[in-house]
């Protein structure tokens, strides 16, 4: 879980500090790249990772029934954790028109965790903690909405000045045995105390103590991220 001190006034992305030392972030898990051409991907994507789409002079991106801006002459296509295998089309539009590449979705791929807790009570709510949740859910489901111009550039930066390795990310979880939804983060180990910082320059959306999550801090960096 993500566990930080925050200031409600601290809008602009600076150094947060962990209180507890355990640092989860949600992260996409690789990179595909399908090169130049609008040619089939030589590898399968995984589901949670990201296919890119190099070109020059690309002025929009899409798949399905959404559009959006390259990002310095590349188009970057998300795979959802949750996506099932087969073909899928991705399109980008060039002075020469639209183009469209064919990427096939692998299996899942990732480890099963048995988590079993002492109490149920995290497993099994009450009618308190369900609402809870749920009120959880619907504040951290708005979000998904805000539309900001892009403050973000590739690469990233780090969460951590050190980044120790992470891991757990896709792990289908199942607590005393009941199944849960994926694990959608990267788990990071620090010691308390330990700065976090902002992978790029943002704004926070949301600061709040959730159910599930603990203390959380959500940052818009912009173009949906």
């Amino acid at each position: 879980m993500l566990a930080v001190q925050y200031k409600r006034e601290q809008l602009r992305c600076g150094p947060l500090r962990l209180t507890a030392k355990f640092l989860w972030i949600w992260a996409t898990a690789s990179v595909v790249s399908i090169g130049l051409k609008p040619i089939a991907a030589a590898e399968p994507a995984l589901p949670g990772t990201v296919v890119k789409w190099s070109g020059a002079e690309v002025s929009k991106c899409g798949a399905g029934s959404r559009e959006w801006l390259p990002i310095e002459d590349a188009c970057w296509y998300p795979i959802d954790l949750l996506a099932l295998p087969g073909r899928r089309e991705l399109l980008r539009w060039t002075p020469r028109g639209r183009e469209m590449s064919t990427i096939e979705i692998a299996d899942y791929p990732y480890e099963v965790q048995r988590i079993t807790l002492q109490s149920d009570s995290q497993v099994n709510l009450s009618a308190t903690d369900l609402s809870r949740v749920r009120r959880d859910q619907r504040a951290v489901g708005a979000l998904w909405n805000t539309a900001s111009p892009r403050r973000f550039r590739l690469p990233l930066a780090p969460p951590l000045r050190s980044l120790p390795p992470g891991g757990r990310f896709g792990a289908r979880r199942f607590f005393n045995d009941q199944p849960r939804s994926p694990h959608t983060g990267t788990d990071y180990v620090a010691d308390d105390g330990t700065e976090v910082l902002s992978t790029a320059v943002g704004r926070v959306v949301l600061s709040a103590a959730l159910f599930f999550s603990g203390e959380s801090v959500f940052i818009d960096h912009g173009d949906g991220l």
